[in-house]
């Protein structure tokens, strides 16, 4: 801008000085001194007048916009819970619930980088806490496609090894140690497991059928049985391997979204963030009818047929990864064995 303003002036003065200087010679030669003196003086003057007064007539009236630059103030920025809480942990790095807390938030926001950061933190200050052993472990498994080899296992023996009657940890552990082929191992801790757990315990079901992944048949209790709700022929029968999906969307969005992508996936409503099963569509390309079945199961223990109740969800961004980029749409819905879910997105 200074040097806009440099040339501006420079160009008004030079042609003051075409202008002016020929009518001035002109006169010359018929004033007398003082009147020579009045001229040079008035030349001077217009000269650095009207330069002075161009500017600033350009900068008010013919640039509005650098009025606006003037007095506009800045956005205010967006400061969130997670940013406050992180600003405090710069200031006091020694408070565990404090990481333990940020931890939790990113599982949720499914940032598993922050979480994995956090829970590590934690584990800095208490080497032996539960509540960063399991979910950092859990974490560690849903950046490596579900794998908990590794250190997500030893971080699981560790937790182990602190408490053998902790039921997050005797499900992850009978994962891992099926995951590297100890089927007998993994039995044994989704026997105890099983045993732990209250004969109406909604998830009792479902470590029985962990249980026959691995060889071991058990007989569900009566009252574990009597709690399942009955089929009529009213209600619809639940898929046992694949749930039907519809996503209406209309085109104009889907133009205007470009490159985003699509993600739909099913999870448990509570327990490990990673998904059962999962698709990755371009939104260009998003049908209106998906199914996810088995062949998008992520993890071969962990299949759709083992839950009574799953989470359904659609998440589009504008990046190719689930977890990076602008989330542009989110929704989720709660499945216990429908016809069908359907997603409807408006513009």
């Amino acid at each position: 801008m200074t040097s806009l303003a440099m040339w501006f002036s420079l160009i008004l003065v030079i042609a003051l000085a075409i202008v002016l200087i020929p009518f001035l010679k002109k006169r010359y030669d018929s004033e007398d001194d003082t009147q020579r003196k009045q001229n040079k003086l008035a030349l001077i003057s217009i000269a650095l007048f009207v330069p002075v007064f161009s500017m600033g007539a350009y900068f008010t009236l013919g640039m509005p916009e650098f009025a606006e630059m003037q007095t506009a103030k800045p956005a205010p920025e967006q400061v969130t819970l997670v940013d406050k809480l992180e600003q405090k942990l710069a200031k006091d790095p020694k408070d565990l619930q404090g990481w333990l807390l940020l931890g939790r938030s990113s599982m949720i926001t499914e940032d598993y980088d922050k979480a994995i950061m956090a829970f590590e933190k934690a584990l800095v200050l208490d080497a032996n806490n539960l509540n960063a052993l399991l979910p950092l472990a859990d974490a560690l498994a849903v950046k490596s496609a579900g794998k908990l080899q590794g250190r997500p296992h030893e971080l699981l023996k560790q937790a182990f090894a602190i408490d053998q009657e902790n039921r997050m940890t005797l499900w992850l552990l009978g994962l891992a140690e099926k995951q590297q082929g100890n089927n007998e191992r993994a039995a044994i801790l989704w026997q105890d497991l099983y045993n732990l757990l209250p004969d109406n315990d909604a998830d009792k079901p479902m470590i029985a059928k962990l249980l026959s992944t691995v060889g071991v048949q058990v007989d569900l209790p009566k009252s574990a049985v009597a709690d399942r709700p009955l089929m009529t022929e009213s209600q619809p029968n639940k898929p046992s391997d694949h749930i039907n999906i519809v996503v209406k969307i209309p085109q104009e969005l889907k133009n205007s979204w470009g490159d985003a992508t699509a993600f739909i996936y099913a999870k448990e409503p509570t327990g490990m963030p990673m998904p059962i099963a999962a698709q990755k569509i371009s939104v260009a390309e998003l049908p209106e009818n998906i199914v996810l079945s088995s062949k998008d199961e992520i993890m071969p223990n962990r299949k759709l047929s083992n839950f009574n109740e799953i989470t359904v969800g659609i998440r589009i961004t504008n990046s190719d990864k689930m977890n990076q980029g602008q989330v542009l749409f989110l929704q989720e819905q709660n499945w216990q064995g429908q016809k069908l879910i359907k997603f409807i997105i408006k513009s």
